[in-house]
Formats: structure tokens, C-alpha cells, sequence
């Protein structure tokens, strides 16, 4: 546990806002501890959501504490996997080859495409939360969801190539351990299923992502990419939300 625990501050470096000011050593051993708590971010987020849900759930409109809560999780992740959403949308309708896209991956600009995903997936966000504000859940669905995604990001990259020999995806495949990692990831969600017995349509709406993501990032974009990984998260959690909203 204490050798799991030591890959958190790497995590939080790289996968939140959260400042931790310490040069961290980068090991086959730190990168995949660093990815088996990666979920534990999905936890401090889900906790920070709920924290201000019920701290301001008497004292604000739902329309504006779900647009707080929209601005709280912006401001937890820095809008990272918001940023490989925009990317993969931009360069999936240029409708390109995949040398192309993998041009329009690496350019910081916005392009229209990307913009209105941008819009859609928030809009789509604030709605969740109206609905989870409304119907007064307990913590552990506001945890399940951000905790399941991650968990399924890297069940995905471990199970996909990375699409090109550079780049964030290529460099942690290369340090991480793969069976322990999907150990540990399969035992987190068969936990989550246990404790909240609802989450298992939502975990069986994820591998079939993982499966046709996987299909889909191969096919257009040569495999798995920090973007592609960005994407997975910020439109997948919208989809497994949607999931255990319709099974409550």
C-alpha cells in the first residue's frame, strides 16, 4: 500500500491542478504507481464536487451551484483532458489521413470543430449535475463515476498501442508494469460494483468503450495518444453518467 500510495504526488503533478512543487523521480516502479492511484484523483474530485454540493446545495440556485460545480471540475483537472477532447474532435472532422491528423493533434489552435465540442460536452455537463443536484445522491454515486473513467483510461492504454514512437502515451507505456496495473484496475471496479451495486451497468457501458475507443483511435489515429487518453475521459465520463442516471 505505502509503495502504491508513493506514486500520488506524481499523479496529482500530472493529472490535476493541485501544485506539488518537487522534482519526482520518473521510474518503472513511480509511473506505475502513479497510474494505479490514478483513480484516487477521480475520488478528490468526486469528494470536492460533493463537498460544495452540500455545503451550497440551501444556499444557491441548482442552475448556478451546477455551474460551480462545471467551473470546480475545470479548475481540478486545469481543463487537461478538456484540451485532448478539443484536439481529438478538431482532428477527427478535418476528415484527413492519419499523418494529417496527427499534425492537427500537435496544433495549439482551436478550430471550429473542437470549439463545439467544447460547448456540447459542457452543456452536457451542467445538465448532469442539474440532475444529480435534483436528485439528492448519496457520496458514493458522486464518487463511482470519476473514479470508474479513470480506472477504464488506463485499462485502455494499456491495452492499445501508442500511435506514434514519442509523445506522453509511447514514453509511459515504455515504464509502466501492464498485469499489475490491470489487476489493480479490474479490482477497484469490481469494488465500485460491490458498494454500489447500480455502477455495474455503467462499468459494463465502459469495457464496451474501451473495445470500440480502442478500434476507433487505431483506425483514424494509428492508437492511443495523452489526447486520445484526454478524449476517453472527458466524453467518456459524460456517457457512463448518462448510463447511471437512466438506471436510477
Amino acid at each position: 500500500m505505502k509503495e502504491l500510495l508513493s506514486g500520488l504526488p506524481l499523479a496529482l503533478q500530472f493529472f490535476s491542478s493541485i501544485p506539488v512543487k518537487a522534482t519526482l523521480p520518473m521510474t518503472k516502479r513511480s509511473i506505475t504507481s502513479m497510474f494505479a492511484v490514478f483513480p484516487f484523483i477521480g475520488l478528490l474530485e468526486g469528494t470536492l464536487l460533493f463537498g460544495l454540493y452540500t455545503l451550497l446545495s440551501n444556499e444557491l440556485h441548482i442552475v448556478l451551484l451546477a455551474a460551480l460545480l462545471v467551473a470546480a471540475h475545470l479548475a481540478f483537472i486545469g481543463g487537461l483532458h478538456l484540451d485532448g477532447l478539443t484536439d481529438t474532435a478538431d482532428a477527427y472532422f478535418s476528415y484527413k489521413d492519419q499523418a494529417k491528423r496527427q499534425q492537427i493533434l500537435k496544433d495549439p489552435r482551436v478550430g471550429a470543430f473542437g470549439a463545439m465540442t467544447v460547448g456540447v460536452s459542457l452543456l452536457m455537463r451542467f445538465g448532469i449535475y442539474v440532475q444529480l443536484i435534483s436528485l439528492e445522491l448519496s457520496i458514493l454515486h458522486w464518487l463511482a463515476i470519476p473514479i470508474l473513467i479513470r480506472c477504464g483510461m488506463v485499462l485502455y492504454l494499456v491495452g492499445t498501442n501508442p500511435s506514434k514512437e514519442h509523445g506522453m502515451a509511447h514514453f509511459f507505456r515504455q515504464y509502466f508494469s501492464f498485469l499489475p496495473l490491470t489487476f489493480i484496475q479490474l479490482f477497484i471496479l469490481a469494488t465500485l460494483i460491490v458498494l454500489l451495486p447500480v455502477s455495474s451497468g455503467p462499468v459494463a457501458v465502459l469495457f464496451i468503450g474501451i473495445w470500440y475507443f480502442k478500434i476507433w483511435t487505431r483506425k483514424h489515429f494509428g492508437g492511443a495518444s495523452g489526447d486520445m487518453c484526454g478524449a476517453f475521459i472527458e466524453g467518456g465520463e459524460l456517457v457512463v453518467w448518462l448510463v447511471l442516471l437512466i438506471l436510477l
